[in-house]
């Protein structure tokens, strides 16, 4: 039984790049644009991983993680950051860390590291 996958970002080649790679890892994968439309989707599937970009428009991760926290969900979590207007990547990886990241990445990223993260997280090494 493959695990499920969703991904969180508004950059639609950075989201089709994460989804490309975990299905030829053998994972099945989604794509949402921000953090509302990702817990629309949650409520319908269930997920084991969750990708999510910090900065987007609308809902970001950080809010989406502290969504998470609220429904006391038990998915794995990754956070990934290219940085904001005025604080480095490592500033809002911190923050998504103390609202339940397992695992963070800056952008850009190895996506061998970031698939070997995630199957160490679903134990499956």
């Amino acid at each position: 039984m493959s695990k499920h996958v969703l991904i969180v970002d508004d950059d639609p080649a950075i989201a089709e790049l994460l989804k490309l790679n975990f299905e030829a890892a053998g994972f099945n994968a989604d794509i949402a644009g921000e953090g509302q439309a990702a817990l629309r989707m949650m409520d319908v599937t269930g997920y084991d991983l969750i990708v999510t970009d910090i900065f987007m428009p609308q809902f970001d991760g950080l809010e989406f993680l502290r969504m998470l926290r609220k429904r006391k969900s038990n998915e794995k979590i990754i956070a990934m950051s290219g940085g904001g207007a005025n604080l480095g990547p490592s500033s809002f990886l911190e923050l998504a860390r103390l609202l339940g990241a397992a695992k963070t990445f800056e952008k850009p990223f190895d996506c061998r590291k970031l698939l070997a993260a995630a199957k160490q997280l679903l134990a499956l090494d």
